[in-house]
């Protein structure tokens, strides 16, 4: 004789996958580990997968099994079904998941739907590239999952508050083949390109969020790690650490930004460790490309000569000049051996000799407001036409509710939270 308990749960379905909150009452009633659905609950959950595609249901499974350590032959168990091709068309998205299956795995592998139609998580998509020290490695993955819920996040209220997201996407004509000089020549193309001018730091943010539609995110970060670029297919994101320089923000961003333009032609590493000289081939032609981007050769001729006879000296004037460039001067001395106006030999000195001076030229003071203003004007928009609540958006912040109206007023926006 079969018992039966009845489970009254609330598991949130979102308008067309995503934005304001909805909730059904499912009642699940449970007997001897088999969940049963009335039919018109079946109904109701399965109109999620239809809903869902682009949040790649499929997706979000394998990343889990792959998690779990679990073959598609252990998911036909799980799922109730014969053959791995069914799992196999389920991964691929050529099959949804029945009301009946995607219970089950809520059920058996004991995660949330949440997990499969919050569309403020990051799951199965998405590739990170890191600028990083070598002894912070161990720290990015708590890094990446912030970055992950604030990127979903971004994604979603844009869509929801009527963004067009553009999806053409730019590409540089650089590949694995490349030489230095090729690098050179395409980041003298850009800075003319896209008018940039002499000093081209002082315009890149802009032509990046605007001009390119790439979302730039300024976050705090563990020490030591600087920037990072993730792609997804329908958009690209630049995330910049607030600690770090202002001259160490742009030579971050250009060099996020050639990723993010040769992401195909040249996979660029989840790890990358900064490096002025030397390293593979594809370091040196990102160097080369964001020395010829933010250092155009036709201002630098104008500080010519660069006499190597006092070390001090010249490192005091690169460092000056390096900051009329708002470069850093280990970036603006790598261009000068790229042009010839230094030897690399000559760099080493020159790199001792930087710390000497460091007393003798201040360094920029400045801090970036978190985010963008782009982020917390979407942001803005979504609470103020209730896509989200405010006490959801501090949450996947991280933030409380004082802190999320701090940071509408640090970035000048007259919306405020009714604390």
């Amino acid at each position: 004789m079969w018992q039966f308990h009845s489970v009254a749960t609330e598991i949130p379905i979102n308008r067309r996958g995503y934005g304001r909150d909805r909730s059904v009452n499912l009642e699940l009633h449970r007997t001897t580990g088999i969940i049963f659905l009335h039919d018109n609950l079946c109904k109701n959950l399965g109109s999620i997968g239809e809903r869902m595609d682009e949040l790649a249901i499929g997706k979000r499974l394998k990343t889990l099994r792959t998690e779990r350590g679990m073959t598609q032959k252990d998911l036909c168990t799980v799922l109730g079904v014969k053959d791995r091709q069914t799992i196999s068309a389920v991964e691929t998205g050529s099959r949804h998941l029945s009301a009946r299956e995607l219970m089950a795995v809520v059920e058996k592998l004991g995660v949330s739907v949440e997990y499969f139609n919050d569309p403020f998580q990051l799951v199965g998509e998405g590739e990170f590239s890191w600028r990083c020290r070598s002894d912070v490695t161990q720290v990015l993955n708590q890094q990446e999952t912030k970055a992950r819920r604030w990127i979903a996040m971004y994604r979603t209220l844009a869509t929801e508050v009527g963004h067009n997201r553009s999806y053409i996407r730019r590409n540089l004509a650089l590949t694995t083949q490349s030489t230095r000089q090729d690098a050179m020549e395409a980041g003298e193309q850009f800075v003319e390109q896209f008018g940039l001018g002499d000093y081209p730091a002082l315009r890149l943010h802009e032509c990046v969020d605007h001009d390119l539609d790439i979302l730039i995110l300024t976050i705090e970060t563990a020490e030591g790690v600087y920037s990072a670029a993730c792609r997804l297919p329908d958009m690209e994101t630049i995330l910049l650490s607030r600690d770090v320089s202002e001259e160490q923000c742009n030579v971050d961003v250009a060099h996020q930004l050639l990723h993010i333009l040769t992401w195909d032609a040249i996979p660029p590493k989840v790890i990358e460790i900064p490096q002025d000289f030397g390293g593979k081939r594809t370091l040196q032609v990102a160097n080369s490309f964001v020395g010829a981007l933010l250092i155009p050769a036709s201002t630098l001729k104008q500080y010519e000569p660069w006499s190597t006879e006092n070390m001090n000296e010249l490192a005091i004037r690169v460092k000056s000049v390096a900051k009329e460039f708002h470069v850093t001067a280990e970036a603006l001395s790598c261009r000068l051996v790229a042009l010839g106006y230094l030897k690399q030999s000559a760099v080493r000195g020159l790199n001792a000799a930087f710390s000497k001076t460091e007393a003798r030229l201040e360094s920029t003071s400045w801090r970036s407001r978190l985010f963008s203003k782009r982020f917390v004007a979407t942001l803005a928009r979504a609470l103020d036409t209730g896509v989200i609540s405010a006490r959801r958006a501090a949450n996947l912040l991280g933030f409380t509710l004082e802190d999320l109206d701090s940071l509408f007023a640090d970035h000048g926006l007259g919306y405020r939270i009714e604390l």
